[in-house]
């Protein structure tokens, strides 16, 4: 059964402690990413949803990523 409370803390502790992975990684291995945090033993249902509750996380992630190549390219052209 679903506790959506625990669900909720456990994505407010995610995003005070930093999430640094990728959608790809978020949708294989959600129970490694979270056991990596200390947060083991879940329901399916749970993962489930905290697979669609960080899901956003990971795509800021990825989008800050870009933005750190981007910058990173205008700092170091490659001249051809």
């Amino acid at each position: 059964m679903i506790n959506r409370y625990k669900v909720y803390r456990i994505v407010e502790y995610v995003k005070q402690s930093g999430f640094v992975y990728e959608v790809d990684e978020l949708k294989e291995d959600i129970e490694g990413i979270l056991a990596n945090y200390g947060i083991i033993d879940l329901c399916d249902e749970e993962y489930d949803l905290l697979r669609a509750e960080l899901l956003p996380l990971a795509e800021q992630f990825e989008f800050s990523e870009v933005l750190h190549l981007v910058a990173e390219h205008e700092l170091n052209p490659i001249s051809i």
